[in-house]
């Protein structure tokens, strides 16, 4: 065995061998180590507690995670994860601080989901698929009709109706009141201005020479370049001022016979 040990130390081989300790296991334990499903970490952890309690006849020991990590290479940090992994499992007991292996086999979770990380494997032809389109949206808003398109109204936005007004827009609720009419500017006296039926009707009311009066009128007004929204309305009042001016002052009338509007009165 001497010469063994040389040549194995020159080549710079490790192997193993019973002169550095052994322990026994049991055939139905080691099957079952070939069976259950465990991850890397899971498996070096597991046989770490194995070597530190069977592998001294122990049943259960309070295993250092500073032992642990030297054996496993697991740091600290991760121990306390895999260790309640294999306990929820039914692999490992615990009892305060001492770890064993749960001998009872039958009750060991074999199997393990693992969650799912990665790409997704390839379908059975061996290429990959584009993603379908989806048509089948959550309904939201309106529905659209059978021929897949929006009515007019249905596609108008707020800033539309802001903007531009629409043919097929509703109307809104300041349109529905009525506008308010637009007030006439003040005019000097139009051309083809002549007294109506209502001049003639007030004229004959009032006993006032309708042609005469009109005449003054138009000269009065046309001389100061006066102006009015309406002219109707200042024609009747003058009008009415004719009328109170006759009981008033006398009158003295010059009846011109080439004049054609005879009987005009003069002040």
């Amino acid at each position: 065995m001497t010469q063994t040990a040389e040549i194995i130390q020159l080549q710079g081989r490790r192997m193993a061998d019973t002169e550095d300790g052994w322990f026994k296991l049991s055939n139905t334990l080691s099957e079952m180590l070939c069976q259950v499903q465990l991850s890397g970490r899971e498996f070096r952890f597991l046989h770490a507690v194995i070597l530190k309690t069977i592998g001294y006849r122990r049943e259960m020991d309070w295993i250092a995670a500073g032992q642990l990590e030297d054996l496993t290479g697991i740091t600290q940090n991760h121990q306390s994860e895999i260790k309640r992994s294999l306990i929820d499992r039914k692999i490992l007991l615990k009892d305060g601080k001492k770890l064993g292996v749960n001998l009872a086999i039958d009750e060991w979770v074999i199997e393990q989901n693992y969650p799912k990380t990665g790409k997704n494997k390839l379908p059975e032809n061996g290429y990959k698929t584009t993603r379908k389109r989806v048509t089948d949206y959550p309904k939201t808003g309106k529905n659209l009709p059978e021929n897949g398109v929006h009515n007019k109204k249905d596609n108008i936005t707020q800033e539309d109706y802001r903007g531009a007004s629409r043919c097929d827009d509703p109307p809104q609720q300041a349109d529905l009141k009525p506008k308010a009419k637009a007030q006439s500017r003040a005019s000097q006296l139009p051309d083809n201005f002549t007294p109506n039926g209502k001049h003639r009707e007030l004229a004959s009311k009032l006993g006032v020479d309708l042609a005469g009066e009109f005449e003054q009128f138009c000269d009065h007004h046309l001389a100061k370049g006066s102006k009015f929204k309406d002219w109707d309305a200042a024609l009747r009042t003058w009008l009415r001022n004719a009328g109170k001016w006759s009981k008033s002052a006398p009158r003295k009338t010059y009846e011109n016979p080439n004049d054609p509007l005879a009987g005009v009165v003069y002040i």
